[in-house]
């Protein structure tokens, strides 16, 4: 003699719960996604905006000084230097500053942006400076 048993059960129940969860949890979900979306390209756009670029540039140093000398008519020697900030780019150009003083001015950074090019002068030029006492005339463009 052979016993069997067979269960069955019904899987309405499942489903109904897995439809349920589903209502719940895709909406939820949906939310959470378009927050974080949001969040991640407004630091994107805080990045890449100008002013965080140049307040980068200024932190890390990236602005550059050119020299030009200022020769003495009277005699053809040099009696100075003009400081020209230059601004490079990672395509390999260069900004000159009346691309980037008046975003500077804009945003509060003139100060940072002027005690950095100076800084870079005295560390340039501290030579030629001490060698030179009476000498020491500097325009800043």
């Amino acid at each position: 003699m052979n016993i069997s048993i067979i269960t069955w059960a019904s899987t309405k129940m499942l489903q109904k719960g897995w439809h349920r969860q589903v209502f719940i949890w895709l909406p939820l979900g949906l939310v959470i996604g378009l927050l974080a979306a949001m969040f991640v390209l407004r630091i994107l756009r805080r990045i890449q905006s100008p002013h965080h670029r140049l307040q980068d540039a200024i932190e890390n140093r990236d602005i550059c000084v050119h020299y030009q000398p200022i020769v003495s008519l009277a005699n053809g020697k040099i009696v100075g230097a003009e400081a020209l900030a230059r601004w490079p780019q990672t395509d390999g150009s260069w900004l000159s500053p009346d691309s980037f003083i008046p975003l500077a001015q804009q945003t509060g950074l003139s100060e940072p942006l002027t005690l950095l090019i100076i800084r870079s002068v005295f560390e340039d030029m501290g030579d030629w400076l001490r060698q030179h006492p009476r000498q020491q005339y500097f325009d800043q463009s």
